[in-house]
């Protein structure tokens, strides 16, 4: 639905963002450092230290992961505040979910295994200097092991091995976070005191040591809170009010937002909030006021964002084997030249875009279609909506 194209180009930036973060890892891995070291000695070190974050926003992977998380329970959440049968859509949801993410996980794997098969995987050869890309397919392939890979581990042990997608690290918390937001509302649906149980969540999952759990439920409040009625009142009503009139100057909104993305981690840094924490923080601030900017919205929901947006799972899956072959064969064979790594970077993110472009079309969207049709199996009477990717 196009009312929901920002969210999805939201994605599309967040996949490339991974896709950057890995090819720098990849072939340039001390590249943040030596552009830090690089600044010229005049400058202080708090710019010096600003200047670099802002940079580094754009190759922040983590940070990325922990956006498509927030992201991914909002959207999964829409349908059920907005279903017009909130516990089918919960039915649907719940039982299609495995088979949506297992799909394309299972044609990137299979990828792999036929590129490690062939002997393509040229990551092998790559010298210390690019030991995490050289250590990625250091295994004998295996049919078995790798069905069984996407099949279990990736959904309930990534611990196991061998890896055949390091990627897929993601998608355990993906579908362990999917199904703790469809736990909330199937516990709680749209009771009036849900609120207030809310607020007690965040305690629970900090004794537990869960906290990557906070990414999705945060996402799914946010949701709950944004679809309240109009005629909403208290406590909640008059923070809308207040919303409404912080967001009704887009210009300086957007401007405080531009600010956020580029040095929001360096000033958390600065306050002490690092690692994971503050990628939490930042991703809840990227998705939140992503909703709330119109400026934003048009821009995520260009053609070229909403494209970019529509294969973004398709790219995050099969990114990291094309960097290990075309990518690494072009870093160790290529041109003779100091270029030789901005090239295989140039390649490796073109060929990803297309090759994602094409396994969108043949393998995620056909996923989406059996996914939505098992749902439709145990939700016979389909609930109202949003069409999604999720």
């Amino acid at each position: 639905m196009p009312k929901f194209l920002h969210l999805e180009g939201l994605r599309g930036a967040a996949a490339l963002i991974v896709l950057l973060c890995h090819v720098q890892l990849g072939f340039y891995p001390n590249h943040v450092n030596d552009v830090f070291k690089a600044m010229p000695a005049h400058w202080s070190g708090h710019l010096n230290s600003a200047i670099v974050w802002g940079y580094a926003f754009l190759l922040d992977g983590r940070l990325a992961v922990h956006v498509f998380w927030v992201l991914s329970a909002y959207v999964i959440s829409i349908g059920l505040f907005r279903a017009a049968e909130p516990r089918a859509y919960l039915v649907a949801a719940a039982t299609k979910r495995y088979f949506r993410l297992a799909g394309p996980c299972l044609g990137a794997v299979l990828f792999a295994y036929l590129l490690m098969k062939s002997g393509l995987m040229f990551s092998l050869g790559l010298t210390t200097d690019n030991e995490w890309l050289r250590s990625t397919y250091d295994f004998a392939p295996n049919l078995l092991a790798a069905l069984k890979f996407v099949a279990w581990n990736a959904f309930f042990d990534y611990q196991g091995s061998p890896n055949y997608n390091h990627v897929l690290w993601s998608i355990e918390a993906e579908m362990y976070g999917s199904f703790f937001c469809f736990a909330i509302f199937g516990v709680l649906g749209q009771s009036p005191h849900r609120f207030l149980i809310y607020a007690l969540v965040p305690v629970g999952l900090v004794v537990l040591k869960m906290t990557w759990l906070l990414c999705f439920f945060v996402g799914f409040v946010l949701c709950d809170y944004d679809y309240l009625p109009p005629s909403t009142t208290g406590l909640l009503g008059r923070l809308k009010k207040v919303e409404k009139m912080v967001f009704s100057c887009p210009k300086w909104s957007t401007a405080i937002f531009v600010g956020l993305v580029i040095w929001g981690k360096f000033a958390l840094h600065m306050m002490g909030l690092i690692a994971d924490p503050a990628n939490l923080v930042m991703a809840v601030l990227i998705v939140y006021l992503t909703i709330r900017l119109a400026p934003v919205h048009a821009f995520l929901a260009s053609r070229p964002m909403a494209w970019l947006g529509k294969i973004s799972f398709s790219l995050y899956l099969i990114h990291l084997p094309i960097i290990c072959s075309l990518g690494s064969w072009l870093f160790l064979y290529g041109w003779p030249t100091g270029w030789v790594g901005a090239i295989a970077c140039a390649v490796t993110l073109v060929t990803s875009l297309g090759v994602a472009a094409i396994f969108q079309r043949l393998v995620d969207a056909p996923s989406v279609q059996l996914a939505n049709t098992i749902g439709r199996y145990f939700a016979p009477r389909p609930p109202i909506g949003p069409s999604s990717q999720d």
